[in-house]
Protein backbone atom coordinates (compact mmCIF):
# COMPACT_ATOMS: atom_id res chain seq x y z
CA UNK A 1 0.00 0.00 0.00
CA UNK A 2 1.65 3.62 -1.26
CA UNK A 3 -1.33 5.77 0.04
CA UNK A 4 -0.67 8.75 2.19
CA UNK A 5 -2.46 7.87 4.77
CA UNK A 6 -1.34 7.08 8.45
CA UNK A 7 -0.51 3.46 7.08
CA UNK A 8 1.63 2.31 3.90
CA UNK A 9 4.93 3.65 2.52
CA UNK A 10 4.27 7.36 2.89
CA UNK A 11 3.06 7.22 6.39
CA UNK A 12 5.95 5.14 7.33
CA UNK A 13 8.34 7.29 6.06
CA UNK A 14 6.77 10.35 7.09
CA UNK A 15 7.17 8.96 10.91
CA UNK A 16 10.99 7.50 9.79
CA UNK A 17 11.99 10.90 8.80
CA UNK A 18 12.07 12.72 12.14
CA UNK A 19 13.50 9.89 13.85
CA UNK A 20 16.37 10.22 11.45
CA UNK A 21 16.94 13.23 11.86
CA UNK A 22 17.55 13.41 15.27
CA UNK A 23 19.54 10.34 14.72
CA UNK A 24 21.83 11.93 12.17
CA UNK A 25 22.21 15.57 14.34
CA UNK A 26 22.65 13.02 17.52
CA UNK A 27 25.32 11.15 15.53
CA UNK A 28 26.85 14.43 14.50
CA UNK A 29 26.74 16.56 18.00
CA UNK A 30 28.11 13.31 19.33
CA UNK A 31 31.29 13.11 17.49
CA UNK A 32 31.61 16.95 17.52
CA UNK A 33 31.76 16.68 20.88
CA UNK A 34 33.56 13.99 22.29
CA UNK A 35 35.95 15.28 19.55
CA UNK A 36 36.37 18.42 22.01
CA UNK A 37 36.55 16.48 24.82
CA UNK A 38 39.83 14.25 23.26
CA UNK A 39 40.90 17.37 22.12
CA UNK A 40 40.86 18.97 25.84
CA UNK A 41 42.16 15.71 27.23
CA UNK A 42 45.30 15.84 24.99
CA UNK A 43 45.74 19.78 26.14
CA UNK A 44 46.26 18.88 29.76
CA UNK A 45 47.99 15.67 29.39
CA UNK A 46 45.51 12.95 30.05
CA UNK A 47 45.16 11.93 26.21
CA UNK A 48 44.95 8.41 27.48
CA UNK A 49 41.84 8.93 28.70
CA UNK A 50 40.53 9.51 25.02
CA UNK A 51 37.89 6.98 25.35
CA UNK A 52 36.11 8.98 27.62
CA UNK A 53 34.39 11.72 26.33
CA UNK A 54 33.45 8.94 23.81
CA UNK A 55 31.62 7.10 26.33
CA UNK A 56 29.78 10.26 27.45
CA UNK A 57 28.87 11.51 24.03
CA UNK A 58 27.80 8.07 22.63
CA UNK A 59 25.16 7.17 25.73
CA UNK A 60 23.74 10.22 25.72
CA UNK A 61 23.26 10.50 21.84
CA UNK A 62 21.98 6.58 22.03
CA UNK A 63 19.33 7.85 25.13
CA UNK A 64 18.46 10.81 22.95
CA UNK A 65 17.47 8.70 19.44
CA UNK A 66 15.89 6.58 21.88
CA UNK A 67 13.96 8.70 23.24
CA UNK A 68 13.03 10.57 20.08
CA UNK A 69 10.10 8.82 19.51
CA UNK A 70 8.55 10.32 22.73
CA UNK A 71 8.97 13.89 20.90
CA UNK A 72 6.93 12.98 18.13
CA UNK A 73 4.58 11.38 20.55
CA UNK A 74 4.63 15.08 22.15
CA UNK A 75 4.08 16.94 19.09
CA UNK A 76 1.60 14.59 17.76
CA UNK A 77 -0.34 15.37 20.85
CA UNK A 78 -0.16 18.64 21.42
CA UNK A 79 0.71 20.32 17.78
CA UNK A 80 2.08 23.72 17.68
CA UNK A 81 -1.24 26.07 15.83
CA UNK A 82 -1.22 29.88 15.47
CA UNK A 83 -4.08 29.42 17.53
CA UNK A 84 -2.60 27.78 20.97
CA UNK A 85 1.29 28.54 20.64
CA UNK A 86 1.21 29.81 24.46
CA UNK A 87 -0.75 27.00 25.99
CA UNK A 88 1.26 24.10 23.40
CA UNK A 89 4.83 26.04 24.56
CA UNK A 90 3.93 25.60 27.90
CA UNK A 91 3.48 22.18 27.54
CA UNK A 92 5.96 21.49 25.52
CA UNK A 93 8.60 23.50 27.63
CA UNK A 94 7.01 21.41 30.58
CA UNK A 95 7.27 18.50 29.18
CA UNK A 96 11.49 18.86 29.28
CA UNK A 97 11.41 18.04 32.56
CA UNK A 98 10.90 14.76 32.68
CA UNK A 99 12.39 14.39 29.37
CA UNK A 100 15.53 15.84 30.80
CA UNK A 101 14.92 13.34 33.53
CA UNK A 102 14.69 9.95 31.34
CA UNK A 103 17.90 11.41 29.78
CA UNK A 104 20.54 11.92 32.81
CA UNK A 105 18.84 8.65 34.95
CA UNK A 106 19.81 6.70 31.48
CA UNK A 107 23.19 7.86 31.29
CA UNK A 108 23.50 7.64 34.54
CA UNK A 109 22.95 3.86 34.58
CA UNK A 110 24.62 3.42 30.92
CA UNK A 111 28.03 5.08 32.36
CA UNK A 112 27.91 3.64 35.53
CA UNK A 113 28.05 0.21 33.68
CA UNK A 114 30.40 1.09 31.22
CA UNK A 115 32.62 2.14 33.88
CA UNK A 116 32.15 -0.53 36.59
CA UNK A 117 33.01 -3.05 33.64
CA UNK A 118 36.07 -2.01 32.80
CA UNK A 119 36.75 -2.01 36.58
CA UNK A 120 36.78 1.62 37.08
CA UNK A 121 35.01 4.91 38.90
CA UNK A 122 32.75 7.21 37.37
CA UNK A 123 31.01 9.12 39.92
CA UNK A 124 28.49 10.88 38.68
CA UNK A 125 26.92 12.84 41.12
CA UNK A 126 30.24 12.96 43.05
CA UNK A 127 30.02 16.90 42.95
CA UNK A 128 26.07 16.70 44.07
CA UNK A 129 23.07 15.74 42.54
CA UNK A 130 21.50 19.30 41.82
CA UNK A 131 24.54 20.31 40.11
CA UNK A 132 24.76 16.80 38.00
CA UNK A 133 21.14 17.45 36.90
CA UNK A 134 21.84 20.86 36.12
CA UNK A 135 24.71 20.20 33.84
CA UNK A 136 23.39 17.59 32.28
Amino acid sequence: MTGSGEYGTSGETRQIRPWATVALVGVVVAFVNATSGIMEFQRIGRGERWIEPVVWEVTSAAVIIAMAPLIGWAVRRWPPRGDNVALTGAIHLGLTIPFSLAHVLAIWVMRETIYWAAGAHYGFFDDGVAITLLYE
